[in-house]
């Protein structure tokens, strides 16, 4: 492995995504997120793993980094995280086993090869407000329209007041779809991509937030390229139809016969 920190990080997140989907505890049918904001956007998960029970955030360390952040990151992922895991180098491992509670995983990356130092353990979470964060504005309203809940405001505050009241499984699936649905573009190109192979570091970029948007983007261009072709293919099958309506109307009645005229003009 290199030590610059930007082509090291890549190759530390394929190694754990192999090593996971090796082991069975990923699949095709899991949403993988690479830098995913949680927290009102004050904190970046390196990657995510979505399922419809579960949110997993993985915290990679590598060489290059520095472990000053480290715990108010994994106080804050344990919030939101049914399990926490830190990859990282071996320099920091005594340090991080030093810092972080037993229930955070903690793994050795050294090459190619991953040693679980400290097993961990899912513990879901129950906080109804956590789950509302992690939705949007958009998510909050279609659920509280779902849920039937009455609402005198469409203003998030309002909207998270009222969802304090909705039962602790609805919101967690609520948001639990919501996140997959969000990234359903990014994680399906990706494992497309990556499943007649090993997980490469080139393969990380692929699920990139940007490149989210830039593929809903391409799909929303792609619906409308379709819709217009499609209206401009009709009118041209119109006017066709319309020609040959003409065409054989001439034909079919020709001219007026001249002691037609005369009649008509009597």
């Amino acid at each position: 492995m290199m030590n610059d920190q930007r082509q090291l990080e890549p190759e530390i997140k394929a190694c754990t995504l192999n090593h996971l989907f090796k082991k069975g505890v990923i699949n095709h049918n899991y949403t993988i997120i690479n830098e995913f904001t949680i927290d009102r956007y004050s904190r970046r998960v390196d990657l995510v793993i979505a399922s419809d029970k579960r949110l997993t955030a993985i915290e990679i360390k590598s060489e290059a980094d520095s472990l000053i952040r480290l715990q108010g990151q994994t106080d804050k992922y344990l919030e939101y995280f049914d399990k926490v895991i830190i990859v990282a180098a071996p320099k920091h491992i005594i340090n991080i086993i030093r810092t972080v509670p037993k229930q955070v995983a903690v793994w050795e990356i050294s090459g190619d090869n991953i040693k679980i130092i400290q097993q961990g353990k899912i513990v879901p979470i129950k906080n109804k407000t956590r789950f509302i964060d992690l939705m949007t504005a958009g998510e909050l309203i279609k659920l509280s329209n779902q849920l039937g809940m009455h609402k005198c405001s469409v203003s998030r505050k309002s909207l998270e007041q009222i969802l304090e009241k909705a039962p602790l499984s609805k919101l967690k699936k609520a948001a639990l779809c919501n996140i997959q649905e969000r990234y359903i573009l990014t994680s399906s190109f990706f494992w497309n991509i990556a499943k007649n192979t090993k997980v490469l570091p080139e393969h990380i970029e692929l699920l990139s937030p940007s490149r989210d948007n830039r593929l809903s983007q391409k799909a929303i261009q792609k619906e409308r390229d379709i819709f217009w072709n499609k209206l401009a293919k009709s009118h041209e099958e119109e006017m066709r139809f319309k020609e040959m309506q003409r065409q054989q109307n001439k034909k079919l009645f020709g001219s007026t016969p001249p002691h037609i005229k005369k009649l008509l003009a009597a």
